[in-house]
């Protein structure tokens, strides 16, 4: 019996070098140059406008915990509900794009999020902005790949690791951007500039993605309804996960009972869920996959560079926060991290090699 997905609609007459790569990604048209311009532009706004959003948050914390008279740990639950919905979203967004189309999952999701961000305008509440925020992490997955994926069509298929160099590099660019204009932008007496702005880039990001399609790609039938099980599975557990790591800190690990439950609930459904998806056929997450020695050293590597660059935005910003700088005091400092990520990305997508590519 052929295990092959099922087609969902016949291939176009594509050559050898324009088929898609894999099921769900665009196939790579040789465009002509001012249309490769404007994919690039359109990919490099999206790439941008995908953690722009989180990064106004992550840069306004301390002043949105005075709008809304919080906690430290309500305060908490801001971000935190962003990276959950975004963790979620991660994961079933390599099948919903090989099935749906990467598109399709993206304007839901922006249109979603505009809707919502206008109702935030007119009920500025506490648990308002923490929808908001639930639906900007659903929304920053698809826009990540989409962003991607417009840049590479300014490229041709042997220059494509320039193209994901180059996303790759500018999708970092949104928390040092945020920081830099916030000062600008936000006025204390009226939060409402920063809602509009985001429902602005939202509206631009939606408008560019209707204008000027991606080529089409293959899609085939992948969603099982074991994956819904895996989902309801995993999903709460990063959740947990999340709770804990943002509330620990902050309520005190030792001083708080639940936390220990939420630990122990989020660890369970972890490793039940990924128990589970070990043995299925057709897997949500590819567990043999990650457990390769290959993937490790890569994900160890991944993990230490996250860690040396948690320094720019954590470490020092905190420290400096500690002795009673403000947000307007930072702009010098994220503008000379922005120029480095930028000259970064540039030089690594120029020097780039396929020979180099391991």
């Amino acid at each position: 019996m052929d295990k092959s997905p099922r087609l969902l609609e016949p291939a176009p007459d594509w050559t050898p070098e324009e088929r898609p790569t894999l099921p769900g990604s665009p196939a790579a048209i040789a465009h002509p140059t001012h249309k490769k311009l404007i994919y690039f532009f359109i990919g490099l706004f999206v790439a941008i406008s995908g953690s722009l959003s989180n990064g106004f948050i992550t840069a306004n914390l301390p002043l949105i915990q005075g709008e809304y008279s919080l906690t430290p740990s309500e305060a908490a639950w801001i971000p935190a509900a962003y990276v959950m919905a975004n963790i979620s979203s991660n994961m079933i967004l390599f099948k919903a794009r090989q099935q749906y189309g990467l598109r399709l999952f993206s304007e839901i999701g922006l249109v979603l999020f505009i809707c919502v961000l206008v109702l935030h305008i007119f009920v500025h509440t506490f648990e308002m902005a923490l929808f908001v925020r639930v639906i900007s992490g659903l929304v920053a997955a698809p826009l990540s790949s989409l962003g991607m994926y417009y840049i590479m069509q300014a490229f041709k298929r042997e220059n494509f690791g320039r193209g994901i160099y180059l996303a790759l590099g500018f999708q970092q660019l949104g928390i040092p951007l945020a920081w830099i204009i916030s000062p600008s932008l936000v006025d204390v007496n009226d939060w409402i500039v920063l809602y509009t702005f985001e429902l602005g880039l939202a509206i631009c990001c939606l408008a560019m993605v209707v204008s000027l399609k991606l080529p089409r790609s293959l899609r085939i039938e992948v969603f099982e309804k074991q994956d819904f099980f895996t989902f309801a599975l995993l999903a709460p557990g990063f959740a947990l996960l999340c709770i804990v790591l943002t509330q620990g800190p902050i309520l005190w690990w030792f001083e708080v009972k639940w936390l220990g439950y939420a630990l122990i609930a989020g660890f369970s459904l972890i490793v039940i869920g990924l128990t589970y998806e070990h043995y299925r056929v057709n897997p949500l997450i590819i567990t043999r996959w990650l457990g390769s020695a290959t993937t490790l050293k890569f994900v160890f590597g991944a993990l230490a560079i996250r860690l040396l660059m948690s320094e720019q935005s954590y470490a020092a910003v905190n420290f400096l926060k500690t002795m009673g700088m403000g947000p307007d005091q930072f702009v010098t400092l994220y503008s000379v991290i922005f120029l480095g990520i930028v000259l970064g990305t540039v030089f690594s997508a120029m020097t780039f090699k396929r020979e180099r590519i391991s």
